[in-house]
């Protein structure tokens, strides 16, 4: 068995494809945030605080099984303002993460995104996702 065969075979016969992607958001005032977001049905999605979304697409299917599943982002480079990073956490809910630079500056993370099964060692899907802020 090979390819998505397989990957359809490890995942118990659930869809599951994760693509990543970039987000970058500069602003004048407030506080420019990006925030990548894996929902509890079964999307991916890249928002941007005021230029809107990116991206949202459909990484898992049927989403009434993502509780068999979990997730882990782990930082490559930068730090995130919000979420959870290094651990897997269960996906029957959904699962984000930020950044955010109140003051005048930059700030960025670049991370990797991991989903497994429950009760496994197995990656199914991998994707790099990197968010870029700027408050000028």
């Amino acid at each position: 068995m090979t390819g998505i065969h397989a990957a359809l075979a490890a995942a118990g016969g659930d869809f599951v494809n994760l693509l990543g992607g970039t987000g970058n958001q500069t602003q004048a005032a407030g506080t420019p945030t990006v925030t990548y977001t894996l929902t509890a049905a079964g999307l991916e999605e890249l928002n941007r605080s005021t230029a809107g979304l990116v991206f949202s697409r459909t990484f898992f299917r049927p989403s009434t099984n993502l509780a068999n599943y979990e997730v882990r982002a782990t930082v490559i480079s930068g730090a995130v303002t919000t979420g959870t990073t290094g651990t897997f956490q269960a996906l029957g809910v959904a699962r984000a993460w930020s950044v955010s630079v109140a003051a005048p500056g930059v700030a960025d993370v670049s991370l990797t995104i991991e989903i497994r099964r429950i009760g496994t060692t197995q990656i199914l899907a991998t994707a790099t996702v990197t968010m870029s802020v700027e408050r000028l």
